[in-house]
């Protein structure tokens, strides 16, 4: 009934204490708190290093029985995107298991498929994780994987048998902007173009971002200034959250603006006005 369930459950039905489960130092705290309640033993790397993955199975693969590699596709703070072919890669040459977590892709990218669909690794990818409670404004979480996986989490994913079912005009709505999804292309090239624009706008103006996707984060560092130009914005009419420690590392606080194509190029341009007005008064 939601993502967090869903990762925070998954993992611990699919793994035991023979595995290993390799998982991006950034990735979202739904997944560490499953790798937490899992037996497997752990190695958290550093985000995108992928040489190390590498270097790691090389020495190491035939310690364990079955390894999961789990990465985010986009990932939510800084909106960067995880390089989903090295990693099928990897996959395929260590016979590893590879499970990506599309929560802020699916609806996005590859018509709505997710970037493992938009990179052409889609039957790499065996546990397939995603959300309703993101493009498809709605709640829920869904896996998409093998009979096998299937089994194993129908029986022992604790977070799917010990609770409420979602109520069935939930899934209802779920079913419905699933059929509709493929019909949004002109929405989504819009959000594209909206997400360049405001990065670009930002970039010039000297301010720090990161990433390259719609999530686009104002990087200002010190938490409570991030909390003074989220506060200034929401007065202002402009929802764009605080996000601080323990969420993303110390003097990396930061806005997220969550681009979306209903923005117009006026309300582009006011945000932009907006943030660096407030950036002159608060550093005067």
């Amino acid at each position: 009934n939601s993502g967090y369930h869903l990762n925070s459950g998954v993992l611990p039905a699919i793994t035991d204490r023979k595995d290993l489960i390799l998982s991006d130092k950034l990735n979202h705290a739904s997944i560490v708190d499953g790798i937490r309640l899992s037996s497997a033993e752990h190695i958290r790397y550093r985000h995108f290093d992928y040489d190390y993955i590498e270097e790691y199975l090389l020495n190491n693969r035939e310690k364990y029985e079955n390894v999961f590699i789990v990465t985010e596709s986009l990932f939510s703070m800084d909106g960067d995107i995880a390089d989903l072919k090295r990693l099928a890669d990897i996959k395929n040459r260590f016979d590893c298991f590879l499970y990506v977590d599309e929560a802020h892709s699916v609806g996005v990218y590859g018509d709505g498929k997710g970037l493992a669909y938009e990179f052409g690794v889609i039957d790499d990818v065996d546990i397939f994780v995603g959300t309703f409670g993101k493009a498809f404004s709605s709640i829920g979480g869904f896996v998409s994987t093998n009979d096998l996986f299937h089994q194993l989490i129908v029986n022992h994913s604790r977070t799917l048998i010990f609770t409420t079912a979602l109520p069935p005009v939930v899934i209802n709505w779920n079913n419905f902007i699933l059929s509709k999804m493929g019909e949004f292309g002109n929405k989504r090239g819009i959000l594209f173009d909206n997400t360049r624009i405001i990065s670009d706008k930002i970039k010039a103006s000297g301010l720090k971002t990161a990433g390259n996707s719609c999530i686009v984060p104002v990087i200002v560092g010190e938490s409570v200034k991030a909390k003074a130009l989220s506060d200034y914005l929401k007065k202002e009419g402009i929802l764009a959250p605080a996000i601080r420690p323990p969420t993303v590392l110390e003097g990396t606080s930061r806005i997220r603006i969550s681009v979306n194509p209903l923005i117009s190029l006026s309300d582009i341009e006011e945000l932009e006005s907006k943030i660096l007005k407030w950036v002159g008064d608060y550093e005067h």
